[in-house]
């Protein structure tokens, strides 16, 4: 089995919240770990699609799961036609936010764990290569889906809808 409905972020979006919301639902079964990052990650390629179908077992009707490291092009490349290559039918949700509080958001995030050592001043310095900011260009992101999805398959909300 394969999954048949992914989540795709953004990052600081509200994607674990989604992912738990929609682990709840009777008719959709989640994985047991959230984030594979199979289509963005090198070694989870790597690993194969016999691999990333072992992660759905369950022959649930809907079979899910969400990585908000699908969309962070340029940083990450290839995502989307990996993706329809493997399960071109898939239902996919975007949710985002508003850009600005999901930057602050990434960059606490990164601040309190450690990774980030620069001031926001910093790290917004040349906004045409701050990776913060490459994440918050939603459309950008999006369309690189839309040359393989149709925009039927692709669902897009916000964390202020899912808030409401």
């Amino acid at each position: 089995m394969l999954p048949n409905l992914i989540v795709i972020g953004a990052m600081k979006s509200g994607t674990t919240s989604l992912y738990h919301y929609l682990s709840l639902h009777p008719e959709i079964v989640m994985t047991p770990k959230k984030e594979l990052h199979f289509f963005s990650n090198e070694q989870r390629w790597s690993q194969g699609v016999e691999w990333y179908q072992s992660c759905f077992a369950n022959k649930a009707k809907i079979r899910g799961e969400a990585s908000p490291g699908y969309t962070k092009y340029p940083l990450v490349n290839n995502v989307p036609d990996r993706m329809y290559s493997v399960v071109p039918k898939a239902k996919l949700i975007y949710i985002l936010r508003d850009p600005v509080n999901r930057i602050l958001s990434q960059y606490v995030h990164y601040r309190a764990d450690g990774t980030e050592h620069k001031t926001l001043s910093e790290v917004l310095a040349d906004l045409k290569t701050s990776q913060y900011v490459y994440n918050s260009k939603y459309y950008t992101q999006l369309k690189r889906y839309l040359q393989f999805y149709p925009e039927a398959n692709i669902f897009v909300t916000t964390l202020e809808e899912l808030n409401a």
